[in-house]
């Protein structure tokens, strides 16, 4: 272990997951597992990591940080299923506080895994306060929009009509949209969002610019 610890101190990743892969397994406690499993995914080998995780969620589970872990070897691996498949059990058994939701469901929508993060979103807001508000409302219509579910956004963004979002709801709208809208459509809803208050940043007024 002291080998794995130096290894990894270096720098040298690969040496400190071969180092630990050869400790016997009645060695490593949950944490080891954990952090070979974090090395793995680290090296490249998320399918790995996966497949260490997945007969010891019990053991994994309330710890801080594991089931985000579990979420990045799962989606890195491809497999969004088995993410899906745990949320359930994570949010009944050990409910996140709101930051920490936020920032799953931040880290899963910029790495384009919408379904996992609406339904990660849908099991929030059943859990009840405090969860559930406009934030969390934004971050379902956003997975919505990119899973191309028109009526359940139009659904999520009518629950918004009453809140102050400065543009994002009616951003949301128009994007989800863009595939039916002819070009003056398209400019007509980017301007109800500014007038909303949305505030584009440098680099999506360039990406509009070339639009």
């Amino acid at each position: 272990l002291a080998m794995a610890q130096a290894a990894r101190h270096r720098g040298d990743r690969l040496e400190a997951l071969q180092t630990l892969r050869s400790v016997p397994a009645e060695w490593l406690q949950i944490q080891g597992q954990l952090e070979i499993a974090g090395l793995e995914l680290e090296v490249g080998s998320a399918a790995a990591a996966l497949e260490r995780l997945e007969p010891l969620t019990a053991e994994w589970l309330p710890l801080p940080g594991a089931f985000e872990l579990y979420a990045r070897a799962a989606l890195t691996a491809g497999n969004p299923a088995a993410l899906e498949a745990q949320l359930p059990k994570f949010v009944r058994e050990i409910p996140p506080e709101a930051a920490r939701a936020q920032s799953m469901l931040r880290e899963w929508v910029a790495r384009g895994a919408a379904r996992p993060a609406l339904l990660l979103c849908i099991a929030l807001e059943r859990a009840g306060q405090p969860f559930r508000g406009k934030q969390l409302l934004l971050q379902r219509a956003a997975c919505e929009a990119a899973l191309g579910d028109e009526k359940a956004l139009t659904a999520t963004l009518e629950r918004l009509e009453a809140a102050e979002t400065q543009g994002q709801a009616e951003l949301l709208r128009v994007f989800s949209r863009h595939a039916s809208l002819d070009q003056q459509a398209w400019s007509a809803g980017l301007q109800a969002a500014r007038s909303a208050g949305w505030k584009p940043g440098p680099l999506t007024q360039a990406a509009l610019a070339s639009t």
